[in-house]
């Protein structure tokens, strides 16, 4: 984890000159003084930005309204979840297995009940029950063939939303034959969590980026939030306009940020899980999910891009809060067609 330097958002915080606060007839002392504790304050809040890397991807944390030394340890902490929040998934994974029920702590079983929840809503398209279905396709470990129709008819069935209980203690159960998977969930999870920690150290002003999943809180550097810019999707001559992001988490899933090989060829990690296979019936490209918080985020995204804007329209209409989605749809030879729901809210001043 490094600092870095010459970053365009972590400029010094400017503050009024001396003369401003001086006592004056129209300006008392005791408000002179006070006036001298806020610019301390200001002064004390340096922007703080570090690097690191978590699921071996790289991760930025930027907090803009800490004193040094909080910030410094905010920061510190917040990346320790990052780092952790794999391991802490993968034992989950290995250690839950059928007839051999799992007691899951606090930030686990909500992890759980939100992925179960995620299933029932969108039919088995996406959930937590995966881990057949990747593993048949290659996800975690490499695969040299392709699964025949009866392994990906078990697969499938093996990710069926009521494979999986979890009662109000926390305890989870698997049914015979099916395996945990969170990678429809992790990245997003992981970032929640390292927000919940900046925020318990008293920030509200920053930015967790986890290569495909983004998180921000407060103002940013000028007040009117932080400025995402998306990067080129395959196709595109020039990129989507950047948007403001206050208080809000974004996804951008890609084919190519985590391809499947088998066999000499490449498909997009999206499994539909109620079909056992990579890909839906159209042509997606891309898919932008701006939500309140980023497992939603994540979680969204693959689903969208597994059921394409004909279908995912219809099911985020029972959503609330209403999350922004748009579609970049195409082969990626031409620039790609945008489908949106909800998106106009992203772009409004």
């Amino acid at each position: 984890m490094q600092a870095l330097e010459g970053n365009p958002r972590a400029e010094t915080v400017k503050w009024a000159g001396e003369d401003d606060s001086m006592p004056t007839p129209d300006r008392p002392l005791g408000a002179a003084l006070a006036a001298l504790t806020l610019l301390a304050a200001s002064a004390a809040a340096e922007p703080l930005r570090m690097a690191g890397r978590a699921f071996d991807r790289r991760a930025e944390i930027e907090v803009r309204d800490l004193d040094r030394a909080a910030a410094e340890r905010a920061v510190g902490a917040a990346f320790r979840a990052l780092e952790s929040a794999r391991a802490d998934l993968r034992a989950i994974e290995s250690t839950a297995r059928p007839g051999v029920p799992v007691q899951l702590d606090g930030s686990q079983a909500v992890l759980v009940r939100r992925a179960l929840g995620f299933c029932a809503w969108s039919s088995g398209a996406v959930g937590p029950l995966g881990g057949e279905v990747f593993r048949i396709w290659g996800l975690r470990f490499p695969v040299t063939s392709f699964p025949v129709p009866d392994e990906i008819e078990r697969a499938a069935a093996s990710a069926g939303c009521s494979r999986a209980a979890i009662d109000p203690a926390g305890v989870l159960s698997l049914a015979e034959g099916s395996a945990l998977d969170f990678f429809p969930f992790e990245l997003g999870w992981a970032v929640d969590r390292a927000a919940a920690i900046l925020r318990e150290a008293g920030a509200a002003n920053f930015w967790i980026d986890l290569g495909t999943v983004v998180r921000a809180a407060g103002g940013g550097p000028d007040g009117r939030g932080w400025t995402y810019a998306p990067p080129l999707v395959a196709g595109q001559l020039e990129p989507l306009p950047p948007f403001p992001l206050r208080d809000r988490a974004v996804a951008l899933l890609r084919p190519a940020d985590r391809p499947l090989r088998v066999a000499g060829e490449s498909f997009p990690p999206y499994v539909d899980l109620r079909r056992g296979r990579p890909g839906g019936g159209e042509a997606v490209a891309a898919v932008l999910v701006v939500s309140e918080i980023a497992v939603d985020a994540q979680a969204l995204g693959y689903a969208m891009f597994v059921l394409g804007p004909r279908d995912g329209t219809l099911l985020v209409g029972a959503i609330s809060p209403r999350p922004s989605i748009r579609w970049l749809l195409g082969g990626g030879q031409s620039p790609p067609v945008l489908a949106d729901v909800n998106w106009g809210v992203v772009v409004r001043p």
